[in-house]
């Protein structure tokens, strides 16, 4: 099985509306200029090099760290220590710079049927359903 994707939806602040999709294996990384980062956020108290989220295939889950910034990184309105992955949950929120939020989302269940159901793939296997049908 596939571990999830993670999707970062922009809530307030200058980029408003953007949403980014990551899959496990890249790093999407989060500052005030376009070089170098995946998400260029034009914010007050953004660093240029702000934060960078990836997923750590031991734990398994998504983190995000704090790449030293001098304005630090709020994970639901608690501080994350710079430099270290801090895991992330499906419905949390980040905000960083003036006015920045940020809003994750697991993809896990709606992408590979995590959710308890059996995709279609499976239940036509079982059933003999799907493939070629007899023509008459």
């Amino acid at each position: 099985m596939e571990p999830p994707a993670l999707r970062l939806t922009v809530e307030k602040g200058p980029k408003k509306g953007e949403t980014i999709e990551s899959k496990p294996g890249t790093v999407t990384r989060v500052g005030r200029f376009v070089r170098g980062n995946t998400l260029a956020i034009r914010d007050p108290g953004v660093s240029q090099k702000h934060l960078a989220f990836e997923f750590l295939p031991d734990v398994p889950r998504w983190a995000v760290s704090d790449l030293g910034t001098s304005n630090g990184t709020l994970v639901n309105d608690r501080q994350i220590p710079p430099s270290a992955p801090f895991p992330l949950s499906d419905g949390d929120i980040i905000k960083i710079g003036e006015s920045t939020v940020i809003a994750i989302t697991i993809v896990a269940e709606e992408r590979y049927g995590l959710d308890g159901g059996v995709d279609d793939a499976d239940e036509k296997e079982r059933s003999g359903v799907g493939g070629r049908r007899g023509r008459s």
